[in-house]
């Protein structure tokens, strides 16, 4: 399965009160008994599409092209902000929602309609969901 993302800069000095929320958050989590297991920040995104066939059967030429044509698509959208809350666990993770969600959407439709790689011997499908 290949996945698209839109990830964080945890570089980035504006990034800093972010990434204390999410330590504090994953900590609220472990008080609370949850049963999770915080991952580093740099492994948090935003899944905004999906491919569902088995990766190795995409050679790196087919790829490259869907790589190629995903930046064309999200270069027409302009940069955005959104609020991410109300988080909610579960046995393999989180999920939160986000607001204001209409950018993030049509970012969502701008990657989760890129082509399907040109050698599927079996229908490919898209698909997402926003997960941190």
């Amino acid at each position: 399965m290949l996945h698209r993302y839109v990830e964080v800069d945890w570089d980035d000095p504006r990034h800093d009160a972010r990434a204390q929320l999410v330590t504090d958050s994953n900590q609220t989590l472990l008080d609370a008994g949850f049963p999770v297991t915080p991952v580093e920040h740099r492994w948090l995104h935003i899944t905004v599409g999906q491919i569902s066939r088995p990766a190795h059967l995409i050679d790196q030429a087919e790829r490259d092209e869907l790589v190629a044509e995903v930046t064309h698509r999200a270069a027409t959208i302009a940069p955005f902000t959104i609020t991410i809350g109300s988080v909610l666990s579960y046995a393999s993770g989180a999920i939160a929602d986000t607001h204001p969600d209409h950018q993030l959407a049509a970012l969502h439709t701008a990657a989760g309609t890129a082509p399907a790689p040109r050698s599927a011997t079996t229908p490919a499908s898209t698909s997402s969901g926003f997960s941190i």
